[in-house]
């Protein structure tokens, strides 16, 4: 049985091509607020791109952990991918995990 981190998605950054092959990616840890582990050599059919959290960027946030997604803004960014949101119904909320939402993809027409 493999173990249970294995099935779940990490935010990180890519920071460097493997001569290996693959990629390095730099994991960061919330609860630790500093950067806890580099992953080496990490298949590019493991990765999955997401759009950068922006102040301004749309997002759907999970408030206060309900389980229901509601429209909102990014209103700051933090070094973690943590944001602060503001909701279309005028609630706010901060310090929001990358789990926690999603990034909308911000078309202009």
């Amino acid at each position: 049985r493999s173990p249970e981190w294995k099935s779940k998605a990490f935010g990180g950054t890519v920071v460097g091509v493997n001569p290996m092959g693959g990629y390095n990616i730099a994991f960061y840890s919330h609860s630790l607020r500093r950067m806890e582990s580099i992953g080496y050599g990490i298949p590019a059919t493991n990765l999955r791109r997401q759009f950068q959290p922006i102040e301004g960027r749309s997002v759907l946030g999970n408030f206060e952990g309900r389980g229901t997604l509601f429209p909102g803004k990014v209103l700051q960014v933090w070094p973690d991918g943590a944001v602060d949101i503001h909701y279309n119904d005028d609630d706010r909320e901060q310090s929001v995990e990358r789990g926690m939402y999603q990034i909308q993809d911000d078309k202009s027409s």
